[in-house]
């Protein structure tokens, strides 16, 4: 899921592992925790797109990374702490000044994000921003007025006990993106499988927010308090209750998929389904017959409870014997999970369409290039292999506006 989905997850798993016993500072280590999986990204400075492709939510993602790494940084967290560093005033100066570049990235980022959907003006998004600063000041003060960012110096953590917390903070990244529809590798480096349960989008905000808001409610409270616990328990029962509904929402969705199919006469070799991003009410489903694809969306504020379908042919025969025989178009429909279509583009060159993610607009019969989510294009090189001339996960430049509308729209069922 998001960056920060994952650190409000690494910060509760933290203070549900050593809360009691390191306070607050459970909640930051587990954040920090929580993001190394997705470190991988840094490897697209070096690698091209295809490439990247691979090793997302690869072996930084699988069960493995998190048993070997977790010995490391454990050792050197409690060398850390055995050795009283974290009580210089040099090292304080540089981890607050490592954290205020954090939150100054968190602030950009905030403000890259709307900017880049065009949501609102850049207006919008400093002062969003300097919402999120005030809020966070907020939570800081309180902390050091109630003494709640120090740890007793006479608290000792075991190496086992640090090994454990970091396991999970880590590990349970992985476990959550595998709810997603993008796929985790967490076998690798033993199997490239990719698990996906497709219950949640990749970024939800009923499921973020609330959670986010309980951990900084949980955090007000002295360590080992009566309320510090009710407040972790209700944490954890929003997160775990959450997580049950939606795929309590999936097998409705699934069981409404098989009803249209069945009324429609569509006999498909297999079909999935999974929510749209930022919400868990307007879903998306992809059936795969011989020859085409099914794809169709389903919003429980839609007036029939049936899912709207249009045909999209696969055209497989486009890329000739590419198809079975050329290294990109293998990687790409790994990838894809082998539910792809393609399409000749106006230029002439060939184009890859994820069909897990459909298009912008689900009841657009005719889908054009531009209006797939998740496409790739293909260019062959001197030699007569494909390779990978662009891919796009986000909307055509200049249309953000326009198909963000179209994604409310129908999550109202309209």
């Amino acid at each position: 899921m998001d960056s920060l989905t994952q650190i409000v997850l690494g910060a509760a798993v933290g203070e549900v592992c050593l809360g009691k016993r390191l306070g607050n500072r459970a909640m930051l280590w587990g954040g920090i925790a929580g993001t190394i999986p997705d470190l991988d990204v840094i490897s697209n400075l070096w690698l091209t797109p295809l490439q990247g492709l691979v090793v997302h939510r690869g072996i930084s993602h699988s069960l493995f990374f998190a048993v070997l790494f977790s010995f490391l940084i454990a050792w050197l967290v409690k060398r850390y702490y055995d050795s009283n560093l974290y009580t210089h005033k040099g090292i304080r100066k540089l981890a607050s000044g490592l954290a205020s570049v954090g939150v100054l990235a968190f602030f950009g980022g905030m403000a890259s994000l709307f900017y880049y959907f065009e949501i609102g003006s850049i207006g919008l998004a400093i002062t969003t921003s300097a919402l999120l600063g005030f809020g966070i000041y907020v939570v800081y003060r309180t902390w050091k007025y109630y003494g709640l960012v120090e740890v007793p110096m006479d608290i000792k953590i075991d190496y086992k006990s640090w090994y454990l917390f970091f396991f999970m903070t880590i590990f349970t990244h992985p476990i959550l993106d595998c709810f997603t529809v993008y796929g985790t590798q967490i076998w690798a480096p033993f199997s490239d499988q990719r698990i996906a349960w497709n219950n949640i989008a990749v970024a939800d905000p009923a499921y973020t927010l609330p959670f986010g808001l309980l951990l900084i409610a949980t955090s007000l409270y002295q360590r080992g308090s009566r309320m510090r616990a009710r407040m972790k328990l209700w944490m954890l029962v929003f997160s775990c209750g959450y997580m049950a509904l939606t795929f309590v929402n999936k097998y409705y969705i699934d069981t409404l998929v098989e009803k249209t199919m069945a009324a429609q006469g569509i006999k498909a070799n297999r079909y999935m389904t999974n929510p749209t991003i930022l919400n868990n009410i307007l879903w998306s489903a992809t059936v795969e017959a011989d020859s085409v694809y099914y794809q169709g969306s389903y919003s429980h504020f839609d007036k029939e409870a049936k899912f709207k379908f249009v045909s999209i042919p696969k055209n497989h025969q486009l890329l000739g014997a590419a198809l079975n025989g050329d290294k990109t178009v293998r990687i790409l429909r790994w990838f894809s999970n082998d539910y792809f279509c393609v399409l000749k583009r106006q230029d002439g060159r060939l184009q890859i369409n994820d069909m897990r993610y459909g298009a912008f607009n689900a009841s657009n019969a005719n889908p054009k290039e531009d209006d797939f989510i998740f496409k790739f294009i293909l260019e062959k090189d001197k030699d007569g292999k494909f390779g990978l001339a662009g891919e796009a996960g986000r909307p055509p430049k200049g249309q953000e506006r326009e198909m963000m509308a179209i994604l409310f729209k129908r999550i109202m069922g309209i």
